[in-house]
């Protein structure tokens, strides 16, 4: 991966001192440094974003996705946060997906059932991280935390150039 890397450096010195005809007296000295930088996978599981608490106990109906009709857990989707079941880190299937039950051996179309979001996959989405939690609260101006559903990664936000035009003066 980018950015890994094992430095090795070290010296060993060994003498051997003959002592008698039948005794030798052996001496081994070694130093050795290794520096090693491990790059953390990034949070690309669609799990991160999930608040742990929203589930669903069968397809999700358009009602229950637009906040009209509460979760298996009694929760409410929040609406006018972006889209919907982002502020709770969950989605749908939305399109026809077709997978093979080997134990019933029947295939299931998979089309409006759950799954969680990636965290910060958009701006309303939060990132979850063990205890803490990230979250840019709509504000689609912050960069992304470098998980948000982007094919070239964090962007810098393109900054206005100032105005080249010199005012007109009004006299009065």
């Amino acid at each position: 991966m980018d950015g890994e890397f094992e430095n090795r450096e070290g010296l060993t010195l060994a003498s051997t001192f003959r002592v008698a005809k039948k005794t030798e007296l052996r001496a081994e000295v070694a130093y050795d440094k290794t520096e090693r930088a491990t790059v953390p996978f990034p949070y690309f599981d669609f799990l991160s974003g999930w608040n742990g608490s929203t589930y669903f106990n069968g397809p999700i109906t358009d009602a229950m996705l637009n906040g009209f009709v509460n979760t298996a857990n009694g929760a409410t989707l929040a609406t006018g946060r972006g889209p919907q079941g982002s502020s709770e880190g969950v989605d749908r299937v939305s399109t026809p997906t077709y997978v093979y039950d080997p134990a019933t051996n029947t295939v299931q179309n998979w089309i409006h059932t759950a799954l969680t979001r990636r965290g910060d996959s958009n701006e309303w989405v939060p990132l979850y991280l063990g205890d803490t939690v990230f979250n840019r609260n709509g504000n689609a101006n912050i960069l992304p935390f470098g998980n948000a559903a982007s094919t070239a990664g964090n962007r810098t936000p393109v900054l206005a150039r100032p105005s080249t035009r010199t005012p007109e003066r009004s006299e009065t």
